[in-house]
């Protein structure tokens, strides 16, 4: 069932973090999650290329309530008002990973445009304000009104900038509308961030989405989505969602990949034959490299669970699923770097017509996959299937890794 003893695969990290924002004089904590299949050693930090802070155990961050591994910083100890954070990922037997680093500044470069009471048309919003230069244009309800109170409400595109919603309600416009996809995002620097919204769909129409097109990177953080066809679709560089719960949509939620961690999806429920619902749709995405499932729920999903073709560097840790009448897994092409570790997901798996030549470090630990006992990997004694647990690529094993 594999070597366990030996890996060149390369770490899967991503930073737990959203660039650009000020930190004050207070206290913010910085880190990434990282996974390896055969353990990780330590991840060291270094802050304006100054000394390397080295930690060598997951803890939780008190900023993003994520177990991960993290450093302190004391925005009142710095002079410099930009802040370039580096961190290096080393693996107990593996390939070492270098993040890019990433950027905060001491005082906050970005807008704030407070809200009234109201329904507020986004694409007026996007005309009167307009992004700074550094930092991120936030809009958020004035003090005192409720989030069900303050409303976004149409579409618009956007032209590069960083957007952040904070606090409100994102109501998508009728199925007929021009602009009914909301926020479409154009070329590189398109950055848009929920924080603690509501957002609300148009029903099972096929406009009923809400990022649409180019954006380079979208945040979701302690955010809700519902009614919703796609979810997260159009985003070509990074997807960041954490602590985000998605319930009642229509067909797929992840078309775009990067770290999700804390997240729950239930009641994924296609209204009509005619939908092809998928959980994880890397069929249908631009990136499907460094990409991260961490602590995630996903419940009453009625789709096809992970639906890929070919996956580099990808990791399930603490993953529960079930999907009742569909294939939890159902991956085909080549696969390289596939850690899975405490996962669980309940529906038919399957490997199908894999590249024997290009798959390598396949690792599961701790894992049931399949419709019901025995899970994997004597399930796979189904010539319908492929003989999965006897290639050479893969890994079974109860034993668990830090």
């Amino acid at each position: 069932m594999g070597d366990a003893s030996a890996s060149d695969a390369l770490v899967i990290s991503r930073w737990n973090l959203i660039p650009d924002q000020g930190i004050g004089d207070g206290i913010f904590h910085v880190g990434v999650v990282a996974f390896h299949s055969h353990g990780m050693d330590r991840v060291e930090f270094s802050l304006n290329n100054g000394p390397w802070i080295s930690i060598s155990e997951r803890s939780v961050n008190p900023r993003t309530n994520v177990e991960e591994y993290f450093v302190t910083l004391d925005g009142s100890k710095y002079s410099e008002n930009e802040l370039q954070i580096k961190a290096v990922c080393y693996p107990k037997n593996g390939k070492t990973f270098v993040h890019n680093s990433i950027r905060l500044f001491k005082n906050d470069p970005g807008k704030i445009v407070q809200l009234p009471s109201g329904d507020h048309d986004l694409a007026v919003l996007e005309d009167t304000h307009k992004p700074p230069h550094d930092g991120w244009l936030v809009f958020k309800p004035e003090d005192g009104v409720s989030q069900d109170s303050c409303r976004i409400v149409g579409g618009t595109r956007f032209w590069g900038g960083r957007y952040k919603f904070e606090g409100l309600t994102i109501k998508i416009g009728g199925a007929d509308d021009e602009f009914a996809y909301g926020a479409q995002g154009e070329g590189k620097n398109s950055w848009f961030w929920y924080d603690k919204c509501m957002v609300i769909g148009n029903g099972p129409v096929d406009r009923s989405r809400w990022m649409n097109h180019n954006w380079d990177k979208t945040f979701a953080t302690d955010s809700k989505f519902t009614k919703l066809k796609v979810v997260f679709h159009g985003s070509s560089g990074q997807l960041l969602c954490r602590n985000c719960e998605i319930y009642d949509v229509y067909e797929d939620v992840f078309r775009a990949f990067g770290l999700v961690t804390g997240t729950s999806v239930k009641d994924l429920v296609r209204p009509e034959e005619h939908f092809h619902p998928d959980l994880l749709d890397f069929a249908n995405t631009w990136i499907q490299n460094n990409v991260i499932f961490h602590n995630c729920n996903f419940d009453n999903v009625q789709a096809q669970g992970f639906a890929g073709g070919e996956i580099e560097n990808t990791a399930f840790v603490d993953v529960k699923g079930n999907f009742p009448g569909w294939s939890s897994m159902q991956i085909s092409g080549k696969v390289e770097n596939l850690f899975m570790q405490n996962t669980d997901l309940i529906g038919g798996a399957r490997f199908r017509n894999l590249k024997d030549e290009e798959c390598k470090n396949i690792v599961f630990r701790k894992c049931k996959l399949g419709w019901q006992e025995p899970f994997e990997p004597a399930l796979y004694k189904n010539p319908s299937y492929s003989n999965i647990h006897e290639h050479p690529a893969m890994i079974w094993t109860d034993e668990v890794v830090k």
